[in-house]
């Protein structure tokens, strides 16, 4: 997650958008890896699945917003240090949330388990952070493309890659893997930046962005609430039609996503609230490392949320939002400890001194082969 440095052009509206995708991604987890859904039934059933269908759009808002930031006339390429950086929080946290959680519980990890937390990206261990290094990879290739190709072009592009993420969603056609896949959030990078190209943003009427929000909305809950138990089968495929819309590569996310983003992008905060979000904000990614651990996951989120389901639905929903406040602010609390280690640590010298050696290997292997080149 690039993040705009110059604080005249910085969007503020934009890092709350990162704060409430975040939020968002939380409560998707109680709900899910808590074990809120999965044994919910009647009213709280119906009320944790419109939670759910409002909070799915978050992943998408993450990588739009990383295509609409990254995105530069000027250069291709983005800043090495920053994933470098990037790269460093997620060992970080894999490593000491690991061990943490061996000392405080010994028979709860195991010496392989320990052992792969040392190779974050490689095991997977964020799904999301493999698959977005893999985007930033090609991040080049992606801002050259936006770059050169025409409004009609990329029109053309963002039907197709709408109507590849609803064939795909089913039938898995195209291997999306229903958006976890570094393709889809390729693609998602993709329209991030050419909106920032081509401020399409600022021409999209407020209203809308409503409108589109809502009626995604409730196409995708219709459908999940009519059609929950029906599935159609064709060449040796099973399709689940309830849950036809309730992925990250479902049209209707992408276009509650791209409303959340056009409404956010237009907002003026005061300052007492830029404030507050710039304290957040650069903390946010790190919400997502903590709880979300593959460790932590299983030892202290894995059903640990079902206790919510025990009184109406009403205190059932805040008792999820609370939840994940509560999370969301012990996180952001425990990754300024982080930042101030990576200070005193100097982290980020240590980045500019790999990225220079780093640049230096690359403009080494290029200049060889122009070399074996010029001599075929």
């Amino acid at each position: 997650m690039e993040i705009e440095k110059n604080s005249k052009s910085r969007n503020y509206g934009i890092d709350l958008l990162r704060i409430v995708s975040m939020l968002s991604i939380v409560m998707l987890h109680i709900l899910g890896h808590g074990g809120v859904l999965g044994a919910a039934v009647g009213q709280h059933l119906v009320a944790g699945l419109i939670l759910k269908i409002l909070a799915f759009p978050a992943v998408c808002c993450f990588m739009l917003i990383s295509g609409f930031v990254g995105y530069r006339q000027e250069s291709y390429y983005p800043k090495m240090k920053n994933i470098i950086s990037l790269f460093l929080t997620v060992l970080f946290y894999s490593i000491v949330l690991t061990v943490g959680v061996k000392i405080c519980a010994p028979d709860s990890v195991g010496i392989l388990e320990l052992l792969m937390s040392f190779f974050p990206v490689l095991t997977r261990r964020y799904w999301f952070f493999t698959s977005y290094f893999v985007v930033f990879i090609f991040s080049p290739a992606l801002n050259c493309a936006v770059h050169k190709l025409s409004a009609k072009m990329l029109t053309v592009s963002f039907l197709s890659i709408v109507l590849i993420g609803t064939l795909d969603q089913g039938t898995q056609m195209f291997n999306l893997s229903s958006g976890y896949s570094f393709v889809w959030l390729s693609f998602l990078y993709l329209i991030g930046a050419s909106s920032r190209k081509y401020d399409l943003l600022k021409k999209i009427p407020l209203w809308f962005c409503f409108f589109s929000i809502i009626a995604s909305f409730l196409i995708t809950f219709l459908v999940k609430m009519m059609f929950s138990s029906l599935s159609i089968e064709f060449s040796g495929i099973t399709v689940d039609v309830g849950n036809l819309f309730i992925a990250y590569c479902s049209p209707t996310i992408l276009v509650m996503a791209l409303g959340w983003l056009c409404l956010f992008e237009r907002m003026h905060l005061p300052k007492a609230v830029t404030k507050a979000v710039m304290f957040c904000s650069a903390s946010a990614f790190s919400v997502y490392l903590i709880h979300d651990n593959e460790t932590i996951r299983r030892v202290l989120m894995n059903k640990r949320f079902v206790f919510l389901l025990e009184t109406n639905t009403a205190l059932t929903l805040a008792g999820v939002i609370c939840c994940g406040l509560a999370i969301f602010f012990c996180c952001i609390l425990i990754d300024k400890i982080r930042l101030l280690l990576f200070r005193y640590g100097k982290v980020d010298l240590l980045a500019e001194k790999l990225e220079s050696i780093i640049a230096t290997a690359f403009d080494r292997m290029f200049k060889s082969i122009r070399r074996l080149l010029r001599h075929e």
